[in-house]
């Protein structure tokens, strides 16, 4: 059986994006799909990354590659991330949020500063497409505009009805395709709860409006797992100030996975 992972640095392992040369840096080979004692494992996962991201590099590479004897885990990240297009470098640009967020009614009381970074697959392309201007002013600008559209322009609503579409979307792709498959998510802001409070990395206090909870019907709720890769690392993390999982954690979550898909009969 191969496995089919995505998702962002809670599957491609913590670090840096980029080496010192600009290009992207693969995922860690001690994280959890490389755990799980597949036959062959593509992981395409990366930090910082978006769930637009996710659901793009997911149709590209099944729509390019023999799907046969894959399952797909995926697991979403953040709903406030996204990612544009640059034309003119034929590339996709990822906006990152800086850090967790608290929030309890609107995003403007966050308890914590949030804003984006904006990076690019090949850091180059970026510092090239800027070369003509001031690269860091730009750069600036580009982030000062997307964190204010954070705070200021949407709310969590907004951005959970677009993390539901997308989701419907990637089920609607992978079962068109007859491809197995799991999904699962960063934080407990991105796992199927409803009617419930948001607790983990992230924190809200916010109700769903009954556009939400007409997407939510939606969505497929047997093919998630019971909780998010955070929840299940628990306290095996990097450090106090890094709470993605560490080699033990990986290993933890590696098993937790398995064992659902195992019980559900997909491997």
């Amino acid at each position: 059986m191969k496995l089919f992972a995505n998702g962002c640095s809670y599957t491609a392992g913590h670090g840096d994006v980029h080496d010192t040369n600009g290009k992207l840096i693969p995922p860690q080979d001690f994280t959890w799909p490389y755990q799980m004692d597949m036959d062959y494992v593509v992981n395409k996962s990366r930090r910082g990354g978006s769930n637009d991201r996710i659901l793009r590099t997911t149709m590209n590479y099944f729509n390019k590659n023999n799907a046969e004897d894959y399952i797909a885990v995926i697991q979403w990240t953040s709903p406030v991330r996204f990612e544009r297009f640059f034309p003119l470098h034929n590339c996709w640009t990822e906006y990152c949020n800086t850090s967790v967020m608290e929030v309890n009614h609107t995003l403007k009381d966050s308890k914590h500063k949030v804003g984006y970074t904006l990076h690019v697959d090949d850091e180059n392309v970026l510092r090239n497409f800027f070369d003509a201007s001031d690269f860091h002013n730009d750069i600036y600008n580009l982030q000062d505009t997307a964190t204010r559209v954070l705070m200021h322009a949407k709310e969590i609503n907004d951005y959970l009805i677009d993390f539901y579409k997308t989701v419907i979307i990637m089920q609607q792709f992978l079962e068109s395709k007859n491809i197995p498959y799991m999904f699962t998510s960063m934080s407990f802001f991105n796992h199927l709860k409803k009617d419930e409070t948001y607790f983990g990395i992230d924190k809200f206090e916010i109700p769903l409006t009954p556009y939400e909870h007409s997407l939510y019907e939606t969505l497929n709720q047997s093919v998630w797992n019971n909780d998010p890769v955070s929840a299940i690392a628990k306290d095996n993390v990097v450090s106090e100030t890094n709470g993605h999982p560490n080699e033990i954690g990986h290993k933890i979550i590696a098993g937790s996975i398995t064992s659902t898909l195992r019980e559900r009969g997909l491997i």
